[in-house]
């Protein structure tokens, strides 16, 4: 099913584009909104507005995503710069943390809000050295949690829980769902 995939993120146009999807991009920037101590209501509510914005101008069903990452309550987004991707790392080490995608389809007077939870471990220790050679990379500056799973940020990681595709911040499996979901409509 074709749609309109109302996104700014790179990441999540080349990963649908890899899979096949037939879609057209709405580049779309909305100012995210945080919940404290709500992460799946954070999600919804970003990936909501992002689809909401989009929606008006099209007949086919827009499709929004958001993405954070979440360590004992308190939610990580993107990083703002270099010394605050630093920290972000730095507190992740040695957790567990949760990552969330919220996705929501809008076709006409339906919609469908869903969302995925994946849980990453980071390693205990890595070294400092290592940790700034990687904000310096720059590669974590936009994404959730200020890493990258699949490119060099993987350094940090331990062990993955759940979808790998959602920490990378598109849940095939939920997206393809929702897209059937939307041809009954």
């Amino acid at each position: 099913m074709r749609f309109i995939l109302a996104s700014s993120s790179e990441r999540r146009i080349e990963y649908l584009k890899n899979f096949g999807f037939d879609f057209e991009v709405k580049k779309i920037e909305v100012t995210e909104k945080i919940f404290n101590n709500d992460p799946v209501k954070t999600v919804v509510y970003n990936a909501y507005m992002k689809a909401y914005k989009v929606r008006k101008h099209y007949n086919l069903p827009v499709v929004g995503m958001d993405t954070i990452v979440e360590l004992n309550g308190r939610i990580f987004g993107k990083p703002k710069d270099e010394k605050e991707n630093v920290k972000m790392i730095k507190k992740l080490l040695g957790n567990s943390h949760r990552v969330i995608t919220g996705i929501v389809a809008l076709k006409d007077e339906f919609s469908i809000i869903d969302y995925e939870i994946s849980i990453v471990h980071f390693r205990k220790e890595v070294d400092m050295e290592l940790i700034k050679k990687y904000v310096a990379s720059k590669e974590g500056l936009d994404k959730a949690g200020g890493y990258a799973i699949q490119g060099l940020g993987s350094i940090f990681i331990d062990e993955v829980s759940g979808p790998l595709d959602n920490v990378i911040g598109v849940p095939i499996l939920k997206v393809h769902e929702i897209l059937k979901m939307m041809e009954e409509v």
